[in-house]
């Protein structure tokens, strides 16, 4: 939805009056109500996406402070040990 206000109102003078980003509005409706599932799959597979990248940061956070954790407990016990 924000594309497609972007791509009409900023670079209209660039484009053919008569190409695929000059659809009206009833055009563009249209071409979701004819396919209704591929427009909930795209939403799902970017929101989808998204959280699994979140995910796999936070993941690697973890890992990265819990080898951090693990060597400083490590260190530790080697040093007050002597």
């Amino acid at each position: 939805m924000i594309a497609q206000y972007l791509l009409r109102h900023q670079i209209s003078e660039f484009v053919p009056q008569n190409s695929f980003f000059h659809q009206s509005d009833a055009e563009m409706s249209d071409t979701s109500q004819k396919f209704p599932l591929l427009s909930k799959v795209g939403e799902r597979i970017f929101s989808g996406t998204f959280l699994g990248l979140a995910l796999l940061a936070v993941a690697g956070w973890v890992y990265l402070l819990s080898e951090i954790f693990v060597k400083f407990v490590v260190w530790c016990f080697d040093y007050f040990s002597q």
